[in-house]
Parts: structure tokens; C-alpha cells; sequence
């Protein structure tokens, strides 16, 4: 849009909005655009909406949503603190697209977390269960990691942690 050229990016927010006001059975890609445009705006109302737009593209025209369509999704679901919807839209993506490897880190991410929080509150079993999940989910990795969830990072190395859940039998 000539909105995006200019670097007028509430512009470009609500002509995409009009459009799909005018005519809500448009492609996926679409409501995909609208959705990233919103969710880079720094208010909470501006990310919640995008995840609205998301879900209900992938309603309206759900064969066209493709991987990274569902990770993004994952991602706002994930910032917004809906853990279990956003680790269930990953592997969504995951089915859609299976090359889309670095996925698997973001959910290892989330039951990593999970894990942290259920020992933080005493929960053993619970945090046993989050980091046996991410122990399956990709065993053959053992490199650095490379990025943080919500201002928590993975432990330098996965074995680093996953020796020390022998601690917890």
C-alpha cells in the first residue's frame, strides 16, 4: 500500500481494516498483514486485537495459513501469557510446515519456562513433567541457545539442565 511507503503505518492499519469491514472473506494473507501491523504496535489493545485478526483469518480461509501464520500467532498468544494455546498453535505450525525447525525452540522455550515456574512454586511432578516434554520434543540438540522468552532464557547448554532433572527423582 502506498500508506507503507510513506511510512504511515495507522494509515495502512485502517485501510486493511476497512477492507476487511467491507468484505471479511478475504484471503488469509490479508488479515496476516493487518494482524503483524498491529501486533508491532507497543499497546497491549493493539496486540490483542492482532491476535483476533489472526484467529479469525485462519477461520475465514484456513486451507491458506500456512506455518508461520500459526508462529505468529504462537508468539502474541505466548507474550500475552496463554501458555498452553500458544504451545498447541505451534505445533499447528509444526503440521503445516514441518521445515520450520526453529519452532520446536520456541516450544521447548515455553515447557522449559512452565517447568521453572511449577519448581519456583514447589511443584515438582508438574515441572518433571514440563522438562521431560521438551527432553522429547528434540533430543539431538546441543548447542548454545540463541534467544530468551519473555525475559527468561534457557541454561547455556540443554544437558546443563537435563542432568540436573535427575536431581528431582
Amino acid at each position: 500500500a502506498i500508506q507503507e511507503l510513506l511510512e504511515d503505518f495507522d494509515g495502512e492499519i485502517e485501510s486493511y481494516r476497512q477492507a476487511l469491514c467491507l468484505s471479511p472473506e478475504h484471503p488469509f494473507w490479508l488479515y496476516g498483514t493487518l494482524a503483524r501491523l498491529l501486533s508491532g504496535q507497543p499497546s497491549q489493545e493493539s496486540k490483542a486485537e492482532a491476535i483476533e485478526i489472526y484467529k479469525q483469518g485462519i477461520k475465514v480461509d484456513p486451507d491458506n495459513v500456512d506455518g508461520i501464520g500459526y508462529a505468529r500467532l504462537a508468539r502474541l498468544l505466548s507474550e500475552r501469557g496463554d501458555v498452553n494455546t500458544a504451545i498447541a498453535t505451534y505445533q499447528k505450525a509444526l503440521i503445516k510446515q514441518p521445515d520450520l525447525e526453529w519452532v520446536n525452540y520456541c516450544i521447548e522455550t515455553l515447557f522449559y519456562n512452565k517447568g521453572i515456574q511449577f519448581l519456583s512454586s514447589q511443584n515438582l511432578q508438574a515441572a518433571k513433567g514440563c522438562f521431560h516434554r521438551v527432553e522429547k520434543i528434540k533430543d539431538c540438540w546441543e548447542q548454545p541457545v540463541w534467544f530468551g522468552q519473555n525475559n527468561q532464557t534457557w541454561p547455556r547448554y540443554k544437558s546443563d539442565w537435563v542432568s540436573q532433572l535427575e536431581n528431582l527423582k
